[in-house]
């Protein structure tokens, strides 16, 4: 990780160097290195950032509505963050939503308190990404050297393009120099995507490609989508002919099937109903796959409809069945 980390900060823009190193010595306060006495280093601040892109995280999911499935119209774009909450579920003390301003380019983070990359954001014209790990299911090495950071990527994506088609365009065309393969969901008041980001390395062996999917993308013989003003988001490509981490993934398929189960059952949805389907399931049913599972960091709902954004943190009391959501803030929309 420490090797990972160095390349991975040379690779930074240099505005993002400057940031990253001034928080750091900053937090740090002078202290390096890596040990286990309860002080925040100056490495350690920095490593923290690069788990996505050196490490990887684990599962998520996510889901959009819009147009005939919603009850306004407008979209309605669900994330859900799954990662390790830790032995005593640390995460839970650390959720934070961070507003960015550099000018007059900004965006909110939503994650983890100190975390300058991005995890989930939305930038002031609406446009939200949000990662899901992918990565390769042919074993290849892991390569960092002449990389980039794609957390950091999304931030310049974020602050420099003003619709989800242009964000998803730029990451789709770089995808090739990121570390790991991974799916993005990238949505607007008007389009939503996923972006199947393929490193050069898979798809130089022709084991997968990039591409920016959207629901008239053809996808993979095995899986069906059987809602039309939908798109759904887990740990696998979904294109037709793309590398297929379905097969043989229980997790993926059982939570694919479960969203297209629920999206089936209801014809138009509003907030309150795309709340219920996310925590519809009992969390501890042990070897049952959740979409809402032991593991959710958080649950991010945005409404195009009024901008406003909601999420469910989970707190150092562990995953609960039903979670509170809170108001975190209103983008500000265009017509504004």
């Amino acid at each position: 990780m420490e090797e990972r980390m160095y390349t991975l900060f040379e690779s930074l823009d240099k505005r993002y160097k400057e940031e990253l190193s001034a928080y750091a010595g900053r937090i740090s306060g002078g202290v390096h290195g890596f040990s286990e006495d309860g002080v925040l280093s100056y490495e350690e601040a920095i490593i923290v950032q690069m788990v996505p892109d050196a490490l990887r995280p684990t599962s998520c999911s996510a889901l959009s509505l819009w147009g005939d499935k919603t009850q306004s119209g407008k979209p309605i774009t669900l994330r859900v963050l799954e990662w390790s909450l830790g032995s005593e579920n640390q995460l839970g003390f650390v959720n934070a939503v961070t507003h960015f301003k550099n000018g007059d380019k900004s965006f909110t983070s939503i994650g983890m308190l100190g975390l300058l990359d991005i995890i989930s954001a939305i930038n002031d014209d609406g446009v939200f990404v949000a990662i899901l790990d992918v990565g390769s299911i042919s074993q290849m090495p892991f390569v960092s050297e002449g990389k980039k950071c794609y957390t950091f990527d999304i931030r310049h994506a974020l602050e420099m393009y003003k619709n989800a088609k242009d964000v998803g365009s730029y990451l789709v065309e770089n995808s090739g120099d990121y570390t790991f393969c991974h799916n993005l969901i990238i949505t607007d008041e008007n389009n939503s995507y996923c972006a199947e980001n393929c490193v050069k390395e898979v798809s130089d062996a022709g084991k997968g490609f990039s591409i920016l999917r959207d629901e008239n993308t053809s996808i993979m013989n095995g899986i069906s989508w059987d809602n039309k003003d939908s798109l759904c988001v887990v740990n696998s490509y979904a294109a037709k002919g793309n590398q297929d981490s379905f097969a043989g993934n229980e997790s993926n398929i059982v939570r694919w099937a479960k969203y297209n189960k629920l999206v089936s059952e209801k014809d138009k949805f509003s907030v309150t109903d795309v709340k219920n389907l996310i925590t519809g399931e009992k969390v501890n049913q042990y070897d049952v796959v959740n979409i809402h599972s032991s593991g959710t960091v958080d649950l991010i709902i945005v409404d195009y409809e009024t901008g406003k954004i909601q999420v469910a943190f989970t707190g150092t009391e562990g995953v609960i069945d039903k979670p509170d959501f809170i108001d975190v803030g209103t983008y500000y929309r265009n017509e504004e």
